[in-house]
């Protein structure tokens, strides 16, 4: 699948569901498979994290702690140990804190 689409599909209870780029916020990596945080709801998946990674652009997203796949432009804070979500925290690793920080204060990427 090419990195740039506006859309994949994934699977969630049997039925293929689209998943638009532009509203993902992040993924939760589980045990049981992932949970897709759109803007206006969650889907919980059967895919691996490897297979929903490859649908995603590398300039907008970007994994933390193997546990999420965050996209940077809905980012809206961050500090040391988290990153601040419009949705809540997410527990980061500092060595992190660099690459997130030069996206997040580029004009025009914040969300």
């Amino acid at each position: 699948m090419k990195k740039h689409q506006s859309a994949f599909h994934i699977y969630s209870k049997g039925q293929r569901i689209r998943i638009p780029v532009r509203e993902l916020q992040f993924v939760e990596v589980r045990a049981d498979g992932c949970v897709l945080h759109l803007t206006h709801s969650h889907i919980i998946s059967e895919e691996t994290p490897e297979r929903i990674w490859s649908c995603l652009p590398e300039d907008s997203f970007v994994a933390v702690r193997r546990k999420f796949m965050i996209n940077l432009h809905y980012i809206s804070g961050i500090c040391d140990q988290y990153i601040h979500m419009n949705t809540g925290l997410i527990p980061q690793r500092d060595r992190q804190t660099g690459r997130i920080s030069a996206h997040w204060l580029q004009p025009g990427c914040v969300a």
